[in-house]
């Protein structure tokens, strides 16, 4: 799913990677990603999404939601353990 034709021309995109990871490889000039339940996701699936991140612009970023579930969570490690 996604929105077009807002005023900044920019396309909103809407899309999980639970059902089939391999679908994000193909995705190009994204400058923005939002990861909602970012503990639902794998280190390896956040990391794919990353890597998506190319488009020729100077600042890329991701947003990630999440309530904190455990200190056992990648996500705990990842952001707040290393350095």
């Amino acid at each position: 799913m996604q929105i077009e034709n807002l005023v900044s021309g920019s396309i909103i995109y809407f899309d999980g990677v639970d059902d089939d990871p391999e679908k994000i490889k193909s995705i190009d000039g994204i400058t923005d990603i939002v990861i909602e339940e970012a503990t639902e996701l794998t280190e390896d699936d956040f990391t794919q999404l990353n890597l998506r991140l190319r488009a020729p612009v100077d600042y890329l970023q991701i947003y990630l939601m999440f309530n904190p579930i455990s200190k056992k969570n990648w996500v705990y490690d990842y952001f707040f353990v290393r350095p």
